[in-house]
């Protein structure tokens, strides 16, 4: 009686077989296309949550960067208008200077109406004072909150950001006590200058700070994700020589066949 062998056996084991290479040559190609290894969690759970982590990490941190630049932009202009309402109250004292030598009556109006017009300015400044809509100075000054992302933030106090003007109108009975207010003022305005000069310098290194982490994170999922493309030029060649030997099996119905089968897939 001859022996029967079931070739439908080894035909299906060569066909899954091939069906796997098949899939695996796609995903060389995809890789090596793309030049990223993990583009789903199926590729590498542990690798792609890693990514997932660093890619919120990064997001947080140009948030940050985002919310520290901003500030940076909005002291920056507060610095520039109380520098600007500082010149006008000096002016307003230089000319208040040269009352006392004085000795025409309009020479001495002048420097009042002088002195006047430039506690004005002053004034217009700083109710004009606005950034990104927001009005700089008003009546009461709130601490200003910047986020860093990552659960950490800086706080600017609030009374470093109000801003001091002479709104009495200078007369000649009070003229010392104007001058006085002057002196004041601008005493307390270059005080503040000085402070969001400070705060200035501590944005700018956190600003360095989030750049740096970005460029962290960015480097370590570049690492993470990215193809070695010898690696996997050498996987999708092997791939393509096994999809060759396996397709021209499936078209022999021989016992060399699984022979054949039995060295490639083990």
């Amino acid at each position: 009686m001859a022996l029967t062998f079931n070739t439908d056996v080894g035909t299906k084991i060569l066909s899954n077989h091939l069906s796997k290479i098949t899939k695996d040559i796609e995903l060389n190609t995809y890789r090596l296309t793309t030049g990223k290894k993990i583009n789903s969690i199926s590729d590498d759970p542990a690798g792609y949550f890693m990514i997932e982590r660093f890619n919120r990490q990064i997001s947080s941190s140009e948030i940050g960067l985002e919310n520290v630049q901003v500030a940076q932009s909005e002291l920056t202009y507060r610095e520039e208008t109380l520098t600007s309402i500082n010149a006008s109250l000096q002016s307003a004292l230089d000319a208040l200077k040269g009352y006392s030598s004085a000795t025409d009556a309009n020479a001495k109006a002048s420097i009042l109406a002088n002195a006047n017009a430039a506690i004005k300015s002053a004034e217009q400044l700083k109710s004009s004072a606005n950034f990104n809509g927001k009005e700089l100075y008003p009546a009461t000054a709130n601490d200003i909150k910047i986020s860093l992302g990552e659960e950490s933030s800086i706080t600017i106090d609030a009374d470093i950001l109000g801003v001091t003007v002479q709104q009495t109108e200078v007369t000649e009975t009070n003229i010392a006590d104007i001058t006085a207010a002057l002196n004041d003022a601008i005493l307390k305005n270059t005080k503040n200058i000085s402070s969001i000069g400070a705060y200035s310098s501590m944005l700018s290194s956190a600003a360095d700070n989030l750049t740096n982490k970005i460029e962290a994170y960015s480097q370590t999922v570049e690492t993470l994700s990215s193809v070695d493309i010898a690696s996997e030029t050498a996987k999708l060649t092997q791939n393509q020589i096994l999809q060759q030997v396996t397709a021209a099996l499936l078209s022999q119905q021989s016992s060399s066949a699984y022979l054949a089968l039995s060295l490639i897939t083990g």
